[in-house]
């Protein structure tokens, strides 16, 4: 035997013995089974309960990276936790799993603001103010009470109580109550045909299924009634109206931007049953389609598609309240917003846009945008009068930047027919329906 041989012997183990090793070292690649799984929060209006029904991670199974991922974006999407420190540690013997959660320093009440001027360059200008306050975790269960006021030209007030109905519950129940007054401007063929001053006041009760941060489904009912003045123009409108309705409502939002997306998607629907067992006027059907689509991003250069879609079915255009509006940035840039209203409505537009500064710089220390806007549609009070045919174009350049209370826009608008307009919009993104 030689030198080398009686070397490698001495190294050798017995295969009993090298089976036990593989073992025991397979043993150690495989994850954890969780003997239990424990919350520890220092959020005093997020309670421990709350985060732990958002884990799919269980006591019994094998640690998932995968799914404990997933877990912690349900945990952060609460919009209350700045945190989460996760640990793997062992006690009594046992393997288990252990979250530690931090609440964050701001909040959990929160205000934002807004406002948007627009001058038709005719003598006409317009103004609104726009705040929301959020107040967050206002019980154990993570009820939330969000009110939104708008002054201005538009004077409205609407306030939502939305209550998970367990802790850390995806299914949710809300009430809420509001007031709209609005001047209503109603075109056919292009032409005002009366111009309205309206009164809606409302209450309702919802229930519905959030998907965290990614949208929600919900059912429910509005009681209401709208009261109308005409101002100016031929009066096509009862001086009372009950518009109260049942409706299914969806919505997906994956943007990856509040104001200049870049990917994702967002659509919003919406399918109304106006019913005269609520007390309405008139008995039919409404539908709501709103899609806005990034199709194209390269660089700092970015093409964004709209559609919006309105539809009443009535064929009778007494006593039904125009509930569709066109008007403003990227929706009909020449008019002011929500300026012409209709009973249908159609609006399909290209929004551009390119990042002039790859990082922050002083004195501009937010992304600053240059961009435009191709626009066509319209409104119509009689659905015979819905065909491309009948639609208005227009299209708009501007400035904008993602600031510190939201996006920012600075556009020049024009809109067939020699309609124009400036606007100055701050925290609104372009593409938000009221």
């Amino acid at each position: 035997m030689s030198v080398a041989s009686e070397l490698f012997a001495t190294l050798q183990v017995s295969e009993t013995d090298y089976v036990v090793w593989r073992s025991a070292r397979e043993e150690q690649q495989q994850p954890p089974t969780l003997a239990f799984v424990e919350v520890i929060s220092d959020a005093p209006r997020t309670s421990s309960q709350t985060i732990a029904n958002r884990l799919t991670v269980r006591p019994g199974q094998p640690l998932d990276n995968e799914r404990l991922k997933s877990d912690l974006s349900h945990i952060y999407a609460l919009e209350t936790i700045d945190q989460v420190e996760v640990s793997v540690i062992e006690r009594d013997g046992q393997v288990g799993l252990s979250l530690e959660t931090k609440e964050k320093a701001w909040g959990p009440d929160y205000l934002d603001l807004g406002f948007t001027l627009e001058d038709s360059l005719d003598g006409r200008a317009s103004y609104n103010l726009n705040g929301v306050i959020r107040a967050t975790n206002i019980n154990p269960l993570g009820g939330e009470w969000r009110t939104g006021l708008t002054l201005g030209d538009k004077t409205q007030i609407i306030s939502e109580l939305y209550q998970p109905i367990d802790y850390g519950s995806d299914w949710f129940a809300s009430v809420m109550v509001g007031f709209l007054r609005e001047d209503q401007s109603l075109y056919e063929e292009g032409i005002i045909n009366s111009i309205y001053s309206t009164e809606t006041r409302e209450y309702g009760f919802d229930a519905g299924y959030s998907l965290d941060t990614r949208g929600e489904f919900r059912i429910g009912f509005r009681q209401s009634n709208v009261k109308n003045n005409v101002i100016l123009g031929s009066n096509s409108l009862s001086a009372s109206i009950d518009d109260s309705r049942y409706f299914v409502r969806a919505g997906y939002d994956t943007l990856d931007s509040l104001g200049f997306p870049t990917q994702g998607i967002r659509l919003l629907s919406e399918y109304s049953i106006y019913d005269a067992k609520l007390g309405a006027t008139r008995q039919y059907d409404g539908i709501t389609l709103d899609l806005l689509y990034p199709f194209y991003h390269s660089g700092r250069s970015t093409l964004v598609g709209q559609g919006y879609f309105g539809y009443l079915f009535e064929t009778d255009v007494a006593d039904v309240t125009p509930r569709y509006s066109l008007g403003g940035f990227t929706r009909l840039s020449g008019y002011s917003p929500d300026e012409i209203s209709g009973r249908h409505a159609g609006l399909v537009s290209i929004v551009g846009y390119q990042r002039m500064n790859e990082q922050a710089v002083f004195p501009l220390d937010q992304p600053v945008f240059v961009g435009f806007s191709l626009e066509a549609g319209n409104v119509y009070q009689d659905r015979d009068q819905f065909r491309w045919g009948n639609t208005l174009s227009g299209g708009s350049v501007f400035v904008g930047a993602d600031t510190a209370i939201g996006p920012g826009y600075l556009s020049f608008g024009r809109t067939e027919g020699g309609r124009q307009s400036v606007t100055l919009s701050v925290g609104r993104p372009f593409a938000e329906r009221d």
